[in-house]
């Protein structure tokens, strides 16, 4: 996945989740940022500007479950 790709896949899964979360973001305003930055800096629908810094979580007993079937 090339960098413009990864970024486009962050914008998608933030503004998911976000919404999921009930965090009103201002759907254009959700921008990457490059490191040392937070991954996305955004708007809100109340006017206030947030960065969020996007992580994946991993379940450490999940290969180990997929491999017991």
């Amino acid at each position: 996945m090339g960098e413009q790709e990864k970024a486009e896949f962050e914008r998608r899964q933030f503004l998911r989740a976000a919404a999921i979360a009930g965090i009103e973001v201002v759907p254009d305003s959700a921008e990457n940022r490059r490191p040392p930055e937070p991954d996305i800096l955004c708007t809100l629908k109340s006017g206030e500007t947030v960065a969020f810094e996007l992580v994946e979580l991993v379940d450490s007993d999940e290969p180990r479950a997929l491999h017991a079937q």
